[in-house]
């Protein structure tokens, strides 16, 4: 038996980025070195600021060094650049562009203006619903490991359409492949679904027993399409009926596929493969809420199509002070605008003077109106409890007027005395007592 070395043998030499375990004996635990760039982005006492330039300076050197220079440019330059937008009365906008890349440290995280794009145009659609039903497909590990074709994914894609109008009322819906999950450095390839649920009186939950046939047919197509032998399948049923619920459920199913860190933690070949994913649309709309159909939907719904879309500052076309649509006008560096002639609404959106003081100008207003509202609910509340006080006062006049006579000990001729003085008729005479005459 190979005796365990001491503390004075020699490791064998490693690589500059790995060091050994000092708590093994064996030298078997391997661990990344301090020195290098995963343990930096990892370390505790860097910044989340610091982390995210950290994960993108990687990102950046390992699409350069393994030829994908073009998504490394994007990533680069990415906020450095403005659209400039002009209505026909000369009202200016500008709108900071993006390289909307799940890998981007700006683009790829969750409250970016890239998410936040997609969560106000899925609310134009999924947002009327009565009920919201929301599900999740997820494939084995095994498959994930093995990095199925986008072929094979679209197939599922299919699948969980098929499914899903197969077992409820649905007039279409939001279909979204996830390539990872909750923990780094693996693949977790996962479909999630938003469908308005239809005639149902409000009522979202379903019977066991429909959810075991959502199961038993899924599991049937994955054993058909990846030629395994499964028994059952990991499958997540929930839904919405208020418009905050509904909007959690949107803006978690339309978060980043594969964020920037998450990426930065996959193998090289993982890497590969989620980029060659990327040639296809990880997120497909079915149904009458499809791309082609869902504005005529919603129309013979008496539904508005772009509520949420004009009101957000920086998708809408509208100019707020004229109404006229903005044009195209050019791109510019940042360093191009105009220095003293434009306020920010946001960090990545500013208008010139005139639409900042309309905008400032509508906020107040809109701001008197809550007031004003918040007041007359007020003076609404007060009058209620004047009339509850009024009512409380009447009542304890009347409890006063009530006779309480004769009290404990009191004569019965002293009480009818009180009784006639209370009722307003004379007094007649009353009789001595006996052993008084005269």
């Amino acid at each position: 038996m190979k005796a365990a070395p001491t503390l004075f043998q020699s490791p064998p030499q490693l690589p500059d980025d790995q060091f050994y375990d000092p708590t093994s004996t064996d030298f078997k635990h391997v661990l990344p070195s301090l020195c290098s760039p995963i343990a930096q982005v990892f370390d505790f006492d860097v910044s989340p600021l610091e982390r995210a330039t950290l994960g993108k300076i990687e990102n950046i050197r390992w699409l350069a060094d393994h030829g994908h220079y073009d998504l490394a440019a994007k990533l680069e330059y990415c906020g450095t650049s403005f659209i400039h937008l002009k209505c026909s009365h000369g009202h200016h906008k500008y709108l900071r562009l993006f390289c909307k890349s799940d890998l981007c440290p700006i683009c790829g995280k969750e409250g970016s203006r890239e998410h936040k794009k997609r969560v106000t145009r899925a609310k134009d659609r999924l947002s009327w619903a009565p009920v919201l039903g929301y599900m999740i497909f997820t494939l084995p590990a095994e498959v994930s490991a093995s990095k199925p074709s986008s072929d094979k994914l679209k197939l599922c894609t299919d699948a969980v359409i098929r499914i899903i109008k197969d077992h409820f009322n649905t007039p279409g819906g939001l279909i979204r492949r996830h390539d990872m999950g909750n923990d780094y450095g693996k693949l977790h390839i996962h479909f999630n679904a938003l469908f308005p649920i239809t005639n149902t009186n409000g009522i979202g939950a379903i019977a066991p027993d429909k959810l075991n046939r959502i199961r038993l047919d899924w599991t049937k197509f994955i054993n058909e399409c990846f030629a395994l032998n499964c028994e059952s399948s990991n499958i997540h049923y929930n839904f919405a009926t208020t418009q905050k619920k509904m909007y959690h459920k949107i803006k978690y199913v339309l978060r980043p596929i594969v964020d920037a860190l998450s990426f930065y933690t996959l193998s090289d070949d993982d890497k590969s493969y989620i980029l060659s994913l990327k040639q296809r649309h990880n997120t497909r709309w079915f149904g009458k809420l499809s791309n082609s159909t869902y504005r005529k939907y919603l129309l013979s719904k008496n539904i508005d199509p772009d509520k949420y879309k004009n009101s957000d500052s920086y998708l809408s076309r509208l100019c707020p002070v004229c109404g006229d649509k903005f044009r195209y006008i050019e791109i510019i560096h940042k360093s191009e605008l105009p220095p003293g002639q434009f306020r920010w609404l946001e960090s990545d959106i500013a208008v010139d003077l005139t639409i900042f003081a309309k905008l400032k100008e509508n906020a107040k207003q809109s701001g008197n109106e809550k007031a004003g509202e918040k007041n007359g609910q007020g003076t609404n509340g007060n009058e209620k409890a004047g009339e509850k006080n009024g009512q409380g006062r009447a009542k304890q006049q009347l409890e006063s007027q009530k006779t309480f006579w004769p009290p404990q000990g009191a004569s019965p001729r002293l009480s009818a005395e009180r009784q006639q003085a209370a009722s307003g008729k004379k007094n007649t005479p009353m009789a001595p007592p006996q052993g008084l005459n005269g």
